[in-house]
């Protein structure tokens, strides 16, 4: 029995907070599940330490994705963060990662064949460093206006 969106994306966020809260030196690595029609729900782990190798790994499941079309339901993707706010009027063109407001999150993002949803969870941490908590991001994020590479590969598949 295949997930809704929301319950896929409820998923995500137990894995989240299953795998960091209160373990030091805890890292959630950049996953996808994959639900499929016909069999069982698949992970795959697609760690990356810099931009090339997240452009091989996006492309990797982009291809797979188009493979096996037919038999994907949908998919959710995880990975920690970094996010900050643009204002239209005075855009920086930093990268979040480059910006002194940024915020360290989990982006959680899940799509089928119609469409996705996506929420962001700040990561709360001690003076130990260790996570404590993720809190729901209070704006609400408009999948439909977000765009970029991890932006719903079924659309492309």
């Amino acid at each position: 029995m295949t997930m809704t969106i929301d319950q896929l994306l409820q998923s995500g966020v137990d894995q989240a907070n299953t795998v960091l809260v209160g373990k030091p030196g805890a890292e959630l690595l950049p996953a996808f599940v994959i639900q499929f029609k016909d069999r069982p729900p698949t992970i795959i782990a697609t760690p990356w330490s810099g931009d090339d190798e997240k452009t091989i790994a996006v492309e990797a499941m982009r291809m797979l994705l188009k493979i096996h079309r037919e038999h994907v339901d949908s998919y959710l993707f995880w990975s920690e963060a970094w996010q900050a706010y643009e204002d239209p009027k005075h855009p920086t063109g930093l990268m979040p990662r480059d910006r002194e407001d940024r915020k360290e999150v989990v982006i959680i993002n899940a799509f089928n064949h119609a469409g996705g949803k996506m929420i962001s969870l700040e990561i709360m941490r001690d003076d130990k460093g260790v996570v404590t908590s993720l809190v729901a991001n209070d704006k609400e994020d408009d999948i439909t206006a977000l765009s970029g590479r991890l932006h719903n590969l079924l659309q492309d598949a």
